[in-house]
């Protein structure tokens, strides 16, 4: 039997780099944002953005827009740099949770990872045009 190391800094959105006041994702330590997008960070160490956060583990959870009925192309992404890289021929297991927010009539497939050497920024809010590693089957809406 093996286990395999998490790679993933901050994995459940735990550590803050402060406590939350606007909302947002450069307030989560680690984690950022792969565009102009906006993601937003809720924790329950705060009373604006976050008290009574129904989270998966723990007291943290991100939020992204992932599709606009009026704006197909508009997406919110976050992305974080692994602990170590990852090496050829070798398996890892990726795992996370989505959920639909509530209050959202509408849920989406085709949530993905995309697995690159360096971060990715694009200065705007569109779709980002990567080819990614791992894809949620479209049949599979979440």
């Amino acid at each position: 039997m093996f286990a395999q190391t998490n790679l993933v800094p901050n994995p459940s959105f735990e550590d803050t780099v402060i406590c939350p006041s606007s909302c947002s994702i450069s307030d989560c330590q680690n984690w950022f944002s792969a565009s102009n997008g906006t993601p937003d960070y809720y924790h329950n160490c705060s009373f604006i953005c976050g008290n009574g956060v129904n989270a998966r583990t723990g007291s943290a959870v991100v939020a992204v827009f992932s599709y606009n009925f009026f704006f197909s192309n508009i997406r919110e992404y976050i992305e974080v740099e692994l602990i170590d890289s990852l090496e050829p021929e070798k398996k890892y297991c990726l795992e996370f949770y989505v959920r639909l927010n509530n209050g959202i009539n509408y849920a989406v497939n085709n949530i993905a990872a995309f697995f690159s050497p360096t971060l990715l920024y694009q200065s705007n809010i569109n779709h980002i045009n990567v080819i990614h590693q791992i894809i949620n089957s479209s049949a599979n809406p979440l």
